[in-house]
């Protein structure tokens, strides 16, 4: 819940904003930014992935290098973890923001019950994904009826949309 959904929040006009982060040393940060721009959010800890329970994820006090899979260099903990298919199924959301630092490839696929949604903004990450799986996932996205709004995408960030 960076800059990303800090923008996306100013501009929503109706719904209530759910943000989930699997980092706990961003919490206090995010409330208060959220605070500071005079917005309401519901904050729930948990990493987004392929799977529900807890899943091990690294930690820093520079957000830039916390993730999955950098145990080399940080400090690992443990968090819940929840599946995108629950959290779409209990929230209903209309928006998707997701920058889940190379996660998004696993949980955007054919399997996601995206009904609800209208509208995605993606981070892909490349560099840890590779090229192959984000194609995999945009055409999953495509197949669900989304298209890409190339005017307003800026790589890394994926903007898709669809109607009705």
């Amino acid at each position: 819940m960076g800059f990303i959904g800090l923008v996306c929040a100013k501009r929503l006009t109706t719904g209530q904003l759910i943000g989930v982060e699997a980092n706990p040393k961003l919490l206090p940060l995010i409330r208060e930014n959220f605070e500071l721009n005079q917005l309401e959010i519901e904050l729930v800890h948990a990493a987004v992935s392929d799977q529900s329970g807890t899943i091990e994820i690294c930690v820093s006090d520079d957000f830039r290098y916390s993730g999955v899979g950098l145990a080399d260099q940080q400090e690992v903990i443990s968090v819940p973890s929840t599946t995108l298919n629950e959290l779409l199924t209990r929230y209903r959301p209309t928006l998707l923001v997701l920058d889940i630092e190379g996660v998004e490839t696993n949980i955007l696929n054919r399997e996601s019950d995206l009904d609800s949604v209208r509208s995605i903004a993606v981070e892909v990450h490349a560099n840890l994904t590779g090229d192959p799986a984000i194609t995999q996932m945009l055409s999953a996205l495509f197949d669900k009826g989304f298209v890409m709004d190339t005017s307003a995408s800026r790589f890394p960030v994926v903007l898709l949309s669809r109607q009705g």
